[in-house]
């Protein structure tokens, strides 16, 4: 990984390939939750419509579109200010989701195993 544009490089293959999310019962909530994650940002606008998020700047300039297509989170930016803070927002979104369900598959897992 001492590849100077190790960055740079993974945010274009996150945004031509999207990010595998593994199984989700219910894209639609999903994306709504994502949109719920914007809710505290005051100078930003998100929305779920037509089954795509829009991220938008206080002045209605676009900043990305997200949308789910085969348990892909496809990323497609729409402008250059303030995309990378929500780029990374969305990240963290992601990430914690993604935290949760490890989570709780391991109490699954555990709660499951018979015990000697």
């Amino acid at each position: 990984m001492g590849d100077e544009n190790y960055f740079i490089k993974m945010l274009a293959r996150v945004v031509e390939h999207g990010i595998h999310l593994g199984d989700i019962d219910d894209t639609e909530k999903y994306l709504e939750n994502l949109v719920d994650t914007f809710a505290t940002e005051t100078h930003l606008f998100c929305r779920y419509e037509n089954k795509v998020v829009i991220v938008e700047d206080s002045m209605c300039n676009p900043i990305m579109n997200l949308a789910v297509n085969k348990d892909t989170l496809f990323v497609v930016p729409a402008g250059e200010d303030n995309f990378f803070s929500c780029f990374l927002k969305v990240i963290k979104y992601v990430s914690d989701v993604h935290r949760k369900k490890k989570n709780k598959k391991k109490e699954i897992d555990e709660e499951t195993f018979e015990w000697i």
